[in-house]
């Protein structure tokens, strides 16, 4: 079987290896969000400025502190107290704005 000139360049390690291949990280992180566990929509982060916490940053903002969070891989869940309906509205529009 012969190889062809790209596969003994990869097998080389020019592009990286195998390994590197498999670590590719994705141009953009995305994160599902959801309040009291009902999905509410997804917060993409496009740049290293952004951090899947501006959600807390936001929700103070709009007068919103009765709540915690926590992630759990690519999901973010907000636990709030009393409010749930309100913040998932405003969530909603938020994150469809983005």
């Amino acid at each position: 079987m012969s190889n062809t000139k790209s596969d003994v360049l990869f097998q080389s390690g020019a592009f990286g290896g195998i390994d590197d291949y498999f670590h590719l990280k994705e141009s953009h992180d995305r994160y599902d969000v959801y309040v009291n566990h009902d999905y509410v929509g997804q917060k993409t982060l496009f740049n290293a400025q952004e951090h899947i916490r501006d959600i807390e940053d936001f929700l103070h903002h709009e007068g919103y502190h009765q709540f915690q969070t926590s992630t759990k891989g690519n999901q973010f869940y907000i636990n709030a107290e009393g409010r749930d309906e309100a913040i998932a509205h405003i969530l909603k529009v938020y994150l469809s704005m983005r």
